[in-house]
């Protein structure tokens, strides 16, 4: 049975993959949406791309492995639906979310009671249109978006 502290994110990630039609991009796999997101996205005919950094886990869970994730930059210059963001170190999330800023219709972070993924967004002060924190779950998940949530 799954740790129930992979999948909080999940109803967060949900609403915002379902709202949408365009790519999905995963930044750090896992057992709890990577599974999910590939199938939804296999179902409804939208591109998908998992990327991880641990090997092991991206060879569990599927994901393309950048030990650095060192493709973002370039990555960030396409156009996603959402990009949700649950990768190691904790304390780039905030930067990685700054570079799909404006290519992203929705960003999706997980674990937000990180020091580090909070100090980051200060919480909320890049420029963003519009943030909701999930607290309902513990860990808790941040969307962020340039339009209504």
């Amino acid at each position: 049975m799954m740790d129930q502290r992979y999948a909080t994110h999940l109803p967060a990630l949900l609403y915002c993959v379902l709202k949408t039609t365009g790519p999905v991009l995963e930044i750090g796999s896992g057992p709890g949406s990577t599974p999910i997101l590939r199938h939804l996205c296999g179902v409804t005919e939208r591109d998908f791309a998992s990327i991880e950094s641990d090997s092991a886990w991206a060879e569990s869970t599927g994901a393309l492995h950048s030990a650095d994730y060192a493709m973002l930059p370039e990555l960030a210059n396409g156009h996603y639906s959402v990009v949700f963001i649950d990768n190691a170190p904790e304390g780039r999330r905030w930067q990685d979310a700054l570079l799909f800023k404006d290519s992203a219709q929705y960003i999706v972070i997980h674990d937000l009671e990180s020091a580090e993924t909070a100090e980051g967004f200060g919480l909320h002060g890049h420029n963003w249109k519009h943030h909701r924190a999930d607290r309902s779950l513990f860990p808790h998940t941040l969307i962020l978006s340039q339009g209504e949530i």
